[in-house]
């Protein structure tokens, strides 16, 4: 008989979370497919709610960015390319050969395309176990999907101790294993800016914050291959949940970004394409509190949005944007637009404000009808008022020409670090 969708009591989840961080932190993942994962949970699950088991499980791995891990750990029980027409019910494309054959690579779950999965039905007539590896194969590959943006933000705005999200408990526990640490995971200098052998913006070398920028980074490659071909919202939806994860690991010196490398994580937040929301905007986000002389590094909160008012001085091309500066692409691909806004018309560049429009923001808008290419901007915008709507980044590169944290340079091109990055509306006019 198929599956029933059955809710945990508090007593199961809690036990089931015991068992999932267990396997984790020991790092036996083989574990969790095995008869001794299934005989810790006869106690706790039945066949009938296997399927939340497994659910919770791949939000947890995801969320930690041990979803690489998980995957590894079930190379024993890849299925053939008949097992997953049938787990689809459809034919998988002729470019997916590696799904043919059993070996212990990778290719054939990381290239495993997200559109052949979409009809997926429940299994009938195996086992729990069989039926947890079946289910965390198929579910790791678009799982996160199924948590909702305000979910996230909601689950990660209420109190550890008084939330009912696995993820956020099992997050809250490591947290306080980290800030239990003898020494710091960083160090800071030149003004507040995390440095490490002698080039600013870097945090200080940390084997555990090596380790966990790197899965970081597998997690989104492997994420980005198995789903290329398929819409942006739910690539996009992985990149923003992994960097809001990540901007909960804040340092004890409370400094912007504090997990792994600032320039993954910077990149992460650039590159988004869920678009703010009336709610996100943070109303004390002005161009002058922007333009607001001082060391800005943790003035504002990167999960906020603003809405600003100013003039346009220059509008420019700029470089690649976001992720795509660190994969492999066959073709050539489109630049971001920087827009410098400041509050005159003339203004010098160290008391400018830049907004990034990417090529992410740039093919939303044109569906709406706008035209965001440079040239036609330039002609627009140049001298006019313009309000401009974006989340709001902090642009680790760029803090060494900005006059906030290295006031007096000569070579400065903007007022701060800070970008309205990707902006997502343009308006003419106060």
């Amino acid at each position: 008989m198929g599956f029933i969708r059955r809710r945990f009591t508090k007593e199961q989840r809690q036990r089931l979370r015991g068992i999932i961080a267990d396997a984790f932190t020991r790092a036996d993942l083989n574990q969790l497919v095995e008869d001794a994962f299934d005989e810790k949970l006869e106690n706790i699950a039945s066949p009938g709610n296997m399927l939340e088991v497994v659910r919770e499980l791949i939000l947890w791995s995801s969320k930690r960015g041990r979803e690489n891990e998980l995957l590894c750990a079930l190379r024993a029980a890849r299925p053939s390319r008949a097992d997953v027409q049938a787990i689809a019910g459809e034919l998988l494309p002729e470019d997916y050969d590696c799904l043919k054959s059993r070996d212990s690579s990778d290719q054939a779950i990381t290239e495993l395309p997200l559109g052949v999965l979409a009809h997926y039905k429940p299994w009938t007539g195996m086992s729990g176990i069989e039926s947890a590896t079946w289910l965390v194969l198929v579910l790791s590959l678009f799982a996160l999907g199924l948590a909702s943006r305000s979910e996230i933000l909601r689950q990660q705005n209420k109190e550890p101790e008084k939330s009912l999200s696995e993820i956020d408990r099992v997050r809250g526990r490591l947290e306080v294993r980290l800030d239990a640490r003898e020494r710091p995971l960083f160090k800071f200098h030149g003004g507040g800016l995390p440095v490490a052998d002698g080039r600013p913006g870097m945090v200080a070398h940390d084997p555990e914050i090596e380790r966990l920028s790197k899965d970081l980074s597998t997690l989104l490659d492997i994420f980005d291959r198995a789903i290329g071909s398929a819409g942006l919202s739910e690539r996009d939806q992985l990149r923003l949940d992994l960097a809001e994860t990540a901007l909960n690991w804040k340092n004890r010196a409370g400094t912007a970004l504090s997990w792994g490398n600032q320039y993954s994580i910077s990149d992460l937040l650039k590159d988004r394409c869920l678009m703010p929301a009336a709610r996100d905007i943070d109303p004390g986000i002005s161009l002058s509190s922007l333009l607001a002389p001082g060391n800005d590094c943790g003035r504002f909160d990167p999960l906020r949005a603003a809405s600003i008012e100013g003039y346009v001085v220059a509008v420019r091309d700029g470089d690649l944007v976001g992720l795509v500066r660190h994969f492999h692409h066959p073709r050539p691909l489109p630049v971001e637009t920087i827009i410098e806004i400041s509050l005159t018309k003339n203004a010098q560049p160290n008391k400018r404000v830049r907004a990034i429009l990417t090529p992410r923001s740039r093919a939303l808008s044109s569906i709406r009808g706008d035209v965001w290419e440079s040239a036609s901007l330039k002609k627009s915008l140049v001298g006019h008022r313009v309000r401009l709507v974006g989340w709001v980044v902090f642009d680790p590169v760029a803090s060494s020409e900005s006059e906030n944290t290295n006031p007096g340079n000569t070579q400065n091109s903007a007022a701060t670090a800070w970008r309205i990055c990707p902006v997502s509306q343009i308006r003419i006019g106060p």
